[in-house]
């Protein structure tokens, strides 16, 4: 390891050490339920909490059609009355922790003692841990300087807190060709694979998986080389910086972006950029109420982040076509198509249906893990203002998917660090049989 590597290891070392205690203080006494719903009334009382108590309930996974056990944090304020509420409502429900603190600090704690440790020499960081936004950027620049045949970074938006959203392309060994993409000479023939990770803050395992794939494709580049030969990979690690970074130093469950809109005192912050899509914007499962955590903001594509994909998928559409387009999320497992807004079907049904067999027949085989499948609105729920509903009615990709990671609801956002390696290893496998 070079000096400056060190240096700059230490530096995210210290700036861990000093965000273990802030990043969960907003947590302190919030407890974690999760609801075993049985049937349709069961959903819609479940739903009603966001409603009854507003701010001091925040649903982790939110009711679904599959009747998939739900998973929701109450302040400590309301937690007897919650309580009471689904002792009333006769739901099955267990408390899995009384303080999501103590899980957040025990998590950071893990992260500290590891993060100088590296999965092998050839690494350039330890990629079965979760990083912090500087050490993301800090992976970048190592890896344009380990591959420069291979890599680019390009500044895609900026955030209302002025960070850069980046964007990461791997490609073959053709160096001019990577300086020059955006020109119109491009191969047209090459297509382009696309990942959308981390549009959601707290969804730590998003970006962690979408850089280990990134990693497995440049460190196994010999074995993967007809698929960096076929195609560009174009990844966004972490489009909401800013909800990102906030994870990290104030509150380890925010969801959204940072935009704190039009209330006054900073009240209810953020907006959900997977609901700022221009596709029936805030129609269904969406929210025009600045307090709700699904809240679509004031107009479609109002938010820098999702701007900021736009504006890219528009760019690189001009000379080359997305063969697949990737939106990962967690938790759930669960491998999704369109459309959200709707029941009614994509043309496509029928090929989607097919892929996605092959796909979670390929991530079982895997580790043994099983993610169901089907069309978001009928397996989870509708939702509009989504990016891949998006993708879908504009045509710019062949097929897009939504992947939701693991689990299944035993450690939900907070999903432990040893997971990393095999949530990535059994999802990239399900990809590949969508691109091969």
């Amino acid at each position: 390891m070079s000096i400056n590597c060190l240096i700059i290891n230490l530096l995210i070392l210290l700036i861990l050490l000093c965000k273990s205690e802030s990043n969960s203080g907003f947590l302190k006494q919030h407890s974690l339920f999760k609801a075993f719903p049985k049937n349709e009334k069961d959903l819609e009382l479940l739903t009603k909490l966001e409603t009854k108590y507003g701010q001091n309930v925040d649903f982790w996974s939110r009711p679904n059609r599959l009747l998939s056990p739900v998973l929701f944090a109450v302040s400590p304020n309301s937690r007897q009355s919650v309580v009471n509420y689904l002792t009333h409502a006769k739901i099955n429900n267990s408390l899995l922790t009384n303080d999501l603190k103590i899980w957040a600090d025990k998590e950071m704690e893990y992260l500290t003692r590891n993060v100088d440790t590296f999965a092998s020499e050839d690494d350039v960081a330890n990629f079965e841990i979760y990083h912090p936004y500087e050490k993301v950027l800090e992976i970048f620049e190592s890896w344009k300087v380990k591959y420069p045949e291979n890599v680019m970074t390009i500044v895609i938006g900026q955030t209302y807190e002025k960070r850069a959203i980046n964007a990461l392309i791997l490609t073959g060994n053709d160096s001019l060709r990577l300086r020059n993409w955006t020109q119109s000479n491009n191969d047209e023939r090459k297509r382009i694979v696309f990942f959308e990770c981390g549009i959601h803050g707290r969804e730590w395992v998003s970006p962690a998986s979408c850089i280990y794939i990134a990693n497995m494709l440049l460190a196994n580049r010999k074995q993967e080389a007809s698929l960096l030969n076929k195609y560009d990979f174009h990844f966004v690690p972490v489009t909401n910086v800013d909800g990102y970074v906030y994870t990290w130093n104030y509150d380890r469950s925010w969801r959204r972006n940072r935009n704190p809109g039009s209330l006054p005192f900073a009240a209810c912050n953020g907006v959900d950029a997977n609901r700022n899509f221009d596709s029936h914007h805030c129609q269904f499962g969406a929210s025009p109420i600045p307090c709700v955590d699904i809240y679509c903001g004031r107009a479609p594509f109002s938010e820098n982040e999702a701007r900021a994909i736009r504006d890219y998928v528009y760019l690189i559409t001009k000379n080359q076509k997305i063969k697949a387009y990737f939106s990962i999320h967690s938790f759930s497992q669960l491998w999704m198509f369109p459309y959200g807004y709707t029941v009614y079907p994509s043309p496509k049904y029928s090929l989607y249906t097919q892929l996605s067999q092959i796909a979670t027949d390929a991530i079982r085989n895997t580790h043994g893990e099983t993610y169901k499948f089907g069309q978001i609105s009928r397996v989870l729920y509708v939702a509009s203002g989504t990016s891949i509903d998006w993708i879908e009615e504009k045509n710019l990709a062949e097929v897009a998917f939504v992947i939701e990671l693991r689990d299944k609801g035993n450690y939900g956002f907070m999903l432990p660090a040893q997971f990393i390696k095999p949530t990535a290893e059994e999802i990239w496998n399900g990809i590949k049989t969508v691109i091969t």
